[in-house]
């Protein structure tokens, strides 16, 4: 023992006479444990804490019961508790009564920095994490994973989630906090405003009649970006942002004059343009893209143009002729921060 650490590089176990491997109650303050194995095979919590403060460095919390465990790995009741890089899981199963959770917590205020908490028992609806009460705050990339039951069970307490790492659709109850909606530690895309449309059918273009082509179809739209019931021609911003904007068509088969295609911003200016002269008889296909800064509520257009002299139509070819698409290009974050208000020396 030094100063107020109560236990550094050892083990602590408990068992059918001594049923918790470590009780903390009263209000003891300044309590830090470092680097140890608390671990409880039998009836009880394997840590209980009712009271106090009490810091944990690099501990693993083991609950083992295979035959008449009804308790939690670590259970909660009242006090500030801090756990810092610490593996606390349950491998054992209960066959009477049932354990809440590997973590439950009825009160008081606790807070994870990294580490992992793990339910591997075979007991049905043992939870990760069970917040009935007081508040639970998850920093540091935590990781919660729970093979039966619930990762993370919001059932009348608070649970903060800052940075942590679990199975978002393994929930009960309603989390709060900045990163709520955020995985941490996962491959996570962010959501990515994009349309891309099509028409179905060949459009009749009128010699050096600059047209804003119509799109009957779409392949996907997910913002709400084109309608093909108004305004068929446009694809409207409704999620501002820098966007890659991209228009396919292919001209029948003609060899006299020129073929444009533009990109036209909100009826007014031209921000891309293609010009050819094939000078052959033969279909010619056309792209033209760009990017572009929109503000919500701005559109574009695709217009053709050509000067055979009469009418020429753009044909529908395959998967990529009469096509008009934009996206704010996708990317993919491995999301991961440590917060202002974490101790300053984790």
């Amino acid at each position: 023992m030094l100063g107020m650490i109560v236990g550094t590089g050892t083990y602590c176990t408990g068992a059918n006479s001594t049923p918790t491997a470590l009780a903390i109650q009263g209000s003891p303050t300044d309590v830090s444990i470092h680097n140890m194995l608390l671990a409880e095979n039998l009836i009880g919590e394997t840590v209980d804490l009712d009271g106090g403060n009490v810091d944990f460095y690099n501990c693993r919390i083991i609950w083992g019961a295979t035959s008449f465990g009804t308790d939690d790995c670590v259970d909660i009741s009242s006090g500030t508790h801090r756990f810092f890089d610490c593996v606390i899981e349950a491998s054992g199963y209960s066959t009477t009564g049932g354990a809440n959770a590997v973590v439950y917590v009825t009160g008081g205020t606790v807070e994870f920095y990294g580490g992992k908490i793990e339910n591997t028992a075979a007991t049905a609806a043992f939870d990760g994490i069970s917040c009935s009460g007081g508040t639970v705050r998850l920093f540091g990339g935590v990781r919660v994973v729970a093979t039966t039951g619930q990762a993370i069970d919001s059932i009348g307490g608070t649970i903060e989630v800052y940075a942590a790492s679990f199975d978002p659709t393994d929930i009960t109850g309603t989390l709060t906090g900045a990163d709520k909606d955020l995985v941490v530690g996962e491959l996570k895309v962010i959501k990515t405003p994009s349309a891309r449309v099509y028409n179905s059918a060949d459009e009749t273009i009128t010699t050096s009649t600059p047209t804003a082509v119509t799109f009957d179809s779409e392949r996907w739209d997910t913002d709400s970006i084109h309608s093909v019931a108004a305004n068929t021609s446009r694809l409207t911003c409704q999620t501002a942002g820098v966007y890659t904007i991209e228009g396919h068509i292919s001209w029948a088969s003609n060899a006299t004059g020129i073929r444009q295609l533009f990109i036209k911003l909100n009826n007014s200016n031209y921000i891309a343009a293609q010009s050819d002269n094939p000078g052959v008889a033969a279909t010619w296909p056309m792209t033209v893209s760009t990017q572009y800064q929109l503000a919500v509520g701005e559109y574009v257009e695709l217009i053709v143009n050509h000067t055979k002299g009469d009418d020429l139509d753009i044909k529908v070819t395959d998967l990529y002729s009469i096509e008009f698409a934009m996206t704010i290009p996708q990317f993919i974050v491995l999301y991961s921060r440590v917060p202002h208000d974490c101790p300053a020396n984790y």
